[in-house]
């Protein structure tokens, strides 16, 4: 798997890196550089900001929740995650 993190969700980047993920961070950058990249590396994008619009060209995955064991739930019930 391999993610970009928006911005706001910077704890939940850490921890997918603890777990081995190839997790990239969307620094502030206008929604169409943040499309491009994720595009270009193939990845999915992670973020709670509802102005991330979905694609046929890449997955996003709108999290619900601010907290980070919901949000680590939410993306092991989307995206085939292995968590001890």
């Amino acid at each position: 798997m391999r993610f970009l993190v928006t911005d706001e969700c910077q704890r939940l980047t850490r921890w997918l890196r603890l777990m081995g993920c190839d997790t990239a961070t969307a620094a502030t950058q206008p929604l169409s550089e943040l499309y491009q990249r994720a595009y270009r590396e193939s990845r999915i994008v992670v973020t709670r900001n509802r102005r991330v619009g979905a694609s046929c060209l890449f997955r996003v995955i709108h999290l619900a929740s601010t907290g980070l064991k919901e949000q680590l739930r939410q993306l092991v019930r989307e995206v085939p995650l292995a968590v001890d």
